[in-house]
């Protein structure tokens, strides 16, 4: 139209000025790539990498990069490449050659059959609205997520059977299968049923575009990731700068003792050389004289102690010094407010000299620049900062932590602290290094953990923007610096460092809950920390036998001490084994060199003697006991491969088990759901029987188990623990089938094991007879915690009030009425009574079908866990469910999310 064609051509003008402008700016330059008779137009970023470019290539063609040869952008074009550097022009055009992804395969599968149905694209893309694992069982390259229990689960599962913020994408791109069904998943029948399994070209086609959009998935938030690292470097390489404004250095000298500093260098009996010992020095005057950790500021009315209460935002004049944000604290006295703003200007840390981390390193680093020692930052991603200075004697950089007063301890954080390293970067005034391998011995496992961003990408930008300064530098410093990073980078690379005593320290600045909370205490004093805690939550009396010692201890975990004189009846003699009764008295067997042996019976809680059930006779070296549901006693004679039974109350001998070939040295005993658990040591296997003696089989047998000695069963995990005295470990077995499960102790000193009680909580106690130590161990992750007890040759250990909260009948263990301690006029069976404890007891709950070997209930905080037939409680289950407590549900049964029917 005549009328509008000026206003049109000036639009149409506007348009491409500023197409022209974003071209330039972004450095994006459009290019035509021929493939397979195709044109494909890509918009060629010439500030990213190759590999960017043959994953673009990649989604639009399924030419994995590996496969892919380009040809038209340079002579020989190589991953390294500088896009910049070869002249790409805006419309050129680019011959792509390679072979898509399961080409082959698809036409092989194609081949194998005359006809097949057509595949169609919601058939290959199934994977993205149900469980992966319903078309493909075993483990594939996939888009996945992870849990907040670090359970890996399928894109499907991630977005429907779990909520938004309980999951996070999974880097990785280790093959997986969706660990969903584990616990609730809405395609757990499907999955189970197997009757969806892809197969032939289906389930090529499907790993292809799984596989893809895996390495998409992965590609796509490395490279979220740059621009927030990218910003976060820049950052740290401009606050830099601020050490060299004279005024700021002129501000730091006016306050370091330099003349006290050099005095004490000349003084020092076994100096560092050259300025390396004034460096030492100053360190310590840092750390022990001039700038001090804050856990929480006192208050400002009455100086008494104050508690966090929250953060708000800087004042002006807050902000001029570099606050980002303000603590504000309550005093537990007055209950008046203190600010306690993060100050990041180091002239402003000169006048506070108070901080954490963060303010103590920034502060150091000035005064090592007012010092004129060549200094950069060091920040580690996982949330820790300190300096590292240049020693021109050396002609290395130094580690030196403020903090700490550690210098040149770079495995302090690894070793000594525990810290997961990732990225450690580097910035001074002129470059900007990856240091990571310094502070590490464990590369590989730390290269797995670095997420954030391409390593390439990360290479690259971090000597580009050191180039920027140096492009500013006299061209001697350029040569220096440049002389110095080559020998830095053979040193970073040969990582030949070894551990000295002084790394392995945990932390010690700030405060244990501080420290604590961020998993820095250390090895040491972690253990520590570790065995309060596991104390704590056992909470009550552990009893002891001492078989060199005879006597036993008891402990009371709430009280902390041992009551040792309580515990010795004149006629108790090398105690083997240890058992309680219903009524709480404790049988304890023993024998003595050439004695053959005795049983008797002591009071619980006085440790006086009440009787002697049986001394001689039948008794051939007695090493185990066990209590029967009828209150028959079981005794093992390892002296004579045999399984006695006598009556615990009036000690009537009432037989013996028939003689089997499997039983040899039988050892340890423990009755579960009605059946008799014995060890064999000599043929290293764990028996099962019946009361009456029948022999139902192998337990537990093989993973290395090596004169079983003790046993112990957890009966809500339906596993069995297997105390082994030659390979000094104890194992565990599923208690259903046998299998092995793992390793639940071992090492640590631990020799013999003689003994094994497990409480509810977790925890697991273990005697090490040949280092005479009560040991205990987490039984979810098989950690040591450390030394409970010196007992001279601990035979047998118990906890009798668990013992007799659960009474192993053949039905397995059932709410007795002693467990209803709270309610003594209610019924123990009473639905309403069983509802009213879970309620005020149960933290974790476990569904089962009811069938033999299925836990249905159960606490772990809880000695006095009910475990309750599925069919009787039904609706104490129900109620348990649509509570929405932790759960487990046994895989045949169903609980549906919309109606929480069961």
């Amino acid at each position: 139209n005549a009328e509008y064609m000026g206003k049109t051509s000036f639009f149409i003008f506007d348009i491409i000025f500023v197409i022209c402008f974003r071209s330039n700016s972004m450095s994006t330059v459009p290019i035509v790539v021929v493939y397979n008779n195709q044109n494909y137009s890509v918009d060629l970023d010439l500030d990213e990498s190759v590999e960017v470019l043959k994953f673009q290539l990649y989604s639009l063609t399924n030419v994995p990069p590996e496969r892919q040869r380009i040809l038209g952008l340079a002579p020989v074009l190589k991953d390294s490449t500088d896009l910049r550097s070869i002249g790409v022009k805006a419309g050129q055009r680019v011959i792509l050659m390679g072979t898509p992804e399961v080409a082959a395969e698809a036409a092989a599968s194609s081949s194998s059959s005359l006809f097949q149905a057509p595949l169609f694209q919601e058939d290959v893309s199934a994977w993205q609205s149900a469980c992966s694992a319903i078309f493909i069982s075993e483990p594939v390259a996939q888009p996945s997520f992870t849990t907040s229990s670090n359970k890996n689960v399928c894109f499907a599962c991630g977005t429907t059977c779990h909520l938004p913020n309980s999951v996070r994408p999974r880097l990785s791109t280790e093959p997986m299968r969706c660990q969903c069904s584990q616990d609730m998943c809405l395609f757990e029948a499907r999955v189970h049923s197997a009757r969806e399994q892809a197969q032939g070209q289906l389930r090529n086609l499907m790993v292809a575009e799984m596989t893809r959009a895996q390495q998409q998935q992965v590609y796509q938030m490395k490279m979220a990731g740059t621009q927030k690292m990218a910003a976060r470097i820049k950052s740290n390489m401009n606050h830099m700068m601020i050490y060299e404004q004279p005024e700021v250095r002129q501000k730091a000298l006016s306050v370091i003792p330099v003349a006290l500093l050099e005095e004490r260098s000349r003084l020092d009996v076994n100096p560092l050389p050259g300025r390396d010992e004034l460096l030492k020095q100053l360190l310590h005057w840092f750390k022990h004289e001039f700038f001090t950790w804050c856990n929480a500021p006192p208050c400002r009315v009455c100086n008494g102690s104050t508690q966090a209460m929250g953060g708000t935002q800087p004042t002006v004049e807050e902000q001029r010094w570099m606050a980002g944000m303000v603590e504000v604290y309550k005093c537990n006295q007055c209950a008046a407010l203190t600010r306690f703003p993060r100050y990041n200007h180091p002239s402003k840390l000169l006048k506070t000299r108070t901080g954490r981390c963060g303010e103590w390193a920034n502060c150091f680093t000035l005064c090592c620049r007012a010092l004129d020692f060549e200094a950069r930052s060091a920040h580690d991603w996982t949330d820790h900062v300190w300096t590292e200075v240049y020693s021109e004697t050396q002609q290395r950089w130094l580690h030196c932590d403020s903090c700490e007063n550690a210098m040149d301890k770079p495995l302090l954080y690894e070793a000594g602290w525990g810290k997961k390293l990732t990225y450690v970067i580097a910035t001074s005034k002129d470059e900007c290094v990856d240091v990571t391998r310094r502070y590490t011995q464990k590369w590989r496992e730390v290269s797995e953990r670095r997420n954030e961003c391409p390593e390439e990408w990360l290479d690259q930008f971090l000597n580009e923007i050191s180039q920027q300064r140096l492009r500013s530098l006299p061209e001697a410093r350029v040569a220096e610096l440049k002389r110095r990073r080559e020998k830095e980078h053979v040193e970073l690379e040969a990582n030949v460092r070894s551990v000295s005593v002084g790394e392995l320290q945990g932390r010690i600045s700030g405060s244990v809950e501080w420290r604590q909370a961020r998993h820095e205490l250390g090895v040491d004093e972690a253990r520590i920390i570790a065995l309060k805690t596991v104390l704590q939550k056992i909470n009550e009396t552990v009893i002891v036998a001492s078989g060199s010692g005879d006597c036993l201890l008891k402990y009371d975990m709430a009280q902390g001490n041992w009551e040792r004189s309580e515990m010795r009846p004149d006629s108790l003699v090398a105690p083997t084994a240890l058992t309680v009764a219903s009524n709480g008295d404790l049988i304890v067997t023993g024998w003595k060199d050439q004695d053959l042996g005795q049983i008797i019976r002591i009071n619980g809680d006085t440790g006086n003697l009440i009787s002697l059930i049986a001394k001689g006779g039948e008794l051939n070296k007695p090493q185990g006991l066990a209590i029967g549901s009828d209150g028959t006693l079981f005794v093992s004679n390892s002296g004579d491969d045999r399984i006695l039974r006598f009556n615990n109350e009036t000690g009537e001998y009432l037989g013996a088990f028939p003689a089997s070939d499997q039983l040899k040295s039988p050892h340890g005993m423990c009755f579960d759901k009605g059946m008799l658990y014995v060890c064999s040591k000599d043929t290293n296997k764990v028996l099962k029987f019946t009361p009456s003696g029948e022999l139902l089989g192998v337990a537990a047998v093989g993973a290395g188990m090596g004169e079983p000695t003790c046993v112990c069963i957890h009966p809500l995990r339906q596993q069995l623990f297997v105390g082994n005295g030659r390979t000094h470990n104890v194992l565990s077995f599923n208690l259903i089938d046998g299998l092995f499960v793992g390793v639940a102790a071992s090492g640590w000193g631990l020799r013999e094991p003689s003994s094994i009680a497990i409480h509810p909580s977790g925890s697991m106690l273990v005697g090490s007879a040949a280092t005479n130590q009560i040991m205990v161990f987490d039984l979810e992750s098989a950690h040591y915690s450390g030394v409970l007890a010196v007992v001279p040759r601990p035979s047998a250990i118990l906890f009798p009030a668990v013992e007799r909260s659960l009474e192993r009948k053949s039905n397995g263990p059932v709410l007795t009425t002693a467990s209803v301690n709270s309610e003594p006029n209610r019924d123990a069976s009473d639905p309403a009574t069983m509802a009213l404890i879970a309620q005020r007891t149960f933290a974790q709950v476990v569904v089962g079908c009811g069938e033999e070997g299925c836990a249905t209930l159960h606490c772990k905080s809880n000695p006095n866990s009910p475990v309750l037939d599925s069919v009787q409680s039904a609706s104490l289950i129900m109620q348990l469910v649509s509570s929405g407590s932790d759960r487990h549900l046994c895989p045949k049964l169903r609980v549906t999310k919309s109606n929480q029917q069961l």
